[in-house]
């Protein structure tokens, strides 16, 4: 672990917040929460990470690496953690952020997050969600209904291996492919639904859903492949059916602020949630919705980390 000089705390700065991960996505929010008045602890593997110079301490440490972010938390009095990384790393930021305000963590960003598991958190809050189990290996092919959706949990790289598979065949030469691209080594079978995919983006607000917007997914299968080709902005008239899960699953989750999008599937007039993600999402979205509205998204964000001094006043 390599450390930088823990920040001096002086009238000007608000408190310091947990970035972790320092890709060329987070550059824009860690300017907006410099803007806010913060101080940043970034945290990435990566010593030339494109963020680092825009924080104040730089930590070389990997976004997976929970244990050692906990000590964080203490050493550098961490008053918000926050992440444009998916997945694992998204999940970690959310416990942090669970102890920093209540002393302990639950399971629901892996609830939430974990796509084995996902399934019976909706079947709980009645939301409609494609029957799911997880994958059983080679041995159970032969008792598959296809067609059936492949893919990881976790993935590593997203959609490159979500796979539409039409019988025993394709599932014995792909659900390794499938496997290796989840962090957890491990995949899921999904009922397929034909329709189109959206995606809302978004944060959660002491349980209250904020909307930032609602994109239509560019989506195709090709040769039983999902290729993604980008986003289209949709009218905020559009937004009522997805706003409406958005408010329940925003509703379970008990600290303060947290980015939370979500991934659709719309069939026969029907919404299904496919996914969650506790993070700000990348893929070029924010970035579509600052260029179409001139949305000062993170600077939205940023604006509502100072529970403290609201619940204090």
């Amino acid at each position: 672990m390599t450390n930088g000089a823990i920040p001096l705390k002086n009238s000007e700065s608000i408190g310091n917040v947990l970035l972790i991960g320092g890709s060329s996505d987070s550059v824009a929010l860690a300017k907006a929460l410099k803007v806010g008045g913060f101080s940043i602890i970034l945290v990435d593997i990566d010593l030339l990470c494109v963020a680092r110079s825009y924080c104040d301490v730089f930590i070389n440490l990997s976004t997976f690496d929970y244990e050692d972010q906990i000590i964080l938390l203490k050493k550098y009095e961490i008053y918000y953690c926050v992440t444009r990384s998916s997945g694992i790393a998204a999940k970690n930021c959310f416990q942090l952020n669970e102890l920093i305000r209540f002393k302990k963590k639950t399971t629901l960003s892996d609830d939430l997050l974990d796509k084995s598991k996902l399934p019976d958190f909706c079947a709980e809050h009645n939301i409609l969600h494609p029957i799911t189990t997880l994958n059983i290996g080679l041995s159970g092919v032969n008792k598959l209904d296809y067609p059936i959706i492949l893919k990881p949990i976790y993935e590593i790289v997203g959609k490159i291996t979500t796979f539409k598979i039409a019988n025993n065949v394709e599932m014995t030469k792909l659900v390794e492919k499938s496997d290796q691209n989840s962090h957890v080594n491990q995949s899921i079978v999904q009922q397929y639904l034909d329709g189109d995919d959206y995606s809302l983006l978004g944060f959660s607000h002491y349980g209250v859903y904020c909307p930032f917007g609602l994109f239509r997914e560019r989506n195709n299968m090709v040769s039983g492949k999902v290729q993604h080709d980008g986003f289209v902005l949709l009218d905020k008239l559009l937004m009522a059916p997805f706003i409406k899960i958005a408010e329940v699953l925003a509703s379970a989750i008990e600290i303060p602020l947290c980015p939370l999008n979500m991934g659709f599937r719309v069939c026969e007039g029907r919404v299904f949630l496919l996914e969650c993600n506790l993070d700000f999402g990348g893929e070029g979205v924010i970035e579509i919705l600052t260029d179409f509205n001139n949305d000062d998204v993170f600077g939205q964000f940023v604006s509502k980390i100072c529970w403290k001094h609201k619940e204090s006043g």
